[in-house]
């Protein structure tokens, strides 16, 4: 198990990890391997300690299908956080079945950062530009703004504000 998740055939949700993390590039598109990017959050369950990390780790969680790290992730207060965690999850798992997160060919989509401000030392706004593709590979692009919390030393998401798509949302 990885960051609370089953992998296929153990009971529960099967993820997309790869399936050697030192040669596989990282799906949040740093270049890196996946054994030194996302993987030491993932593994770990935690939050990271710098909001950009923590939409690396995210993304990566939605195309390894990792509900579990994605909802440890949300701020307890947010408005995205849902106490019924069998629902989320389920929700979560559609979500991340009806996108793609690399091209047939392998090559990661990944993310691209746009900015981080900080709105005081516990508050942060990162926006960022998201690669996906839809049914039939259709590509889909979105930009978001998410606003992330500090708790203690950790960043958590609390709510993401979508500025821009290109493509199908399901």
């Amino acid at each position: 198990k990885r960051g609370g998740e089953k992998k296929k055939g153990g009971g529960g949700a099967s993820n997309r990890l790869p399936k050697n993390s030192r040669q596989s590039t990282c799906a949040c598109g740093s270049g890196k391997p996946y054994a030194n990017c996302c993987e030491k959050w993932h593994l770990s369950g935690e939050a990271p300690t710098d909001p950009v990390d923590l939409i690396r780790a995210r993304y990566s969680a939605f195309a390894y299908r990792m509900p579990g790290y994605l909802m440890r992730t949300v701020d307890s207060h947010s408005p995205e956080y849902n106490r019924d965690a069998m629902r989320w999850e389920r929700e979560l798992l559609t979500f991340c079945d009806q996108y793609k997160f690399k091209r047939l060919s392998g090559e990661v989509l990944g993310i691209e950062f746009q900015e981080c401000t900080y709105s005081g030392p516990d508050v942060a706004y990162v926006q960022f530009r998201a690669y996906m593709l839809g049914p039939a590979q259709t590509p889909v692009e979105i930009v978001e703004r998410s606003k992330l919390i500090r708790i203690g030393s950790k960043w958590f998401y609390e709510k993401g504000t979508l500025l821009e798509w290109d493509g199908p949302l399901l």
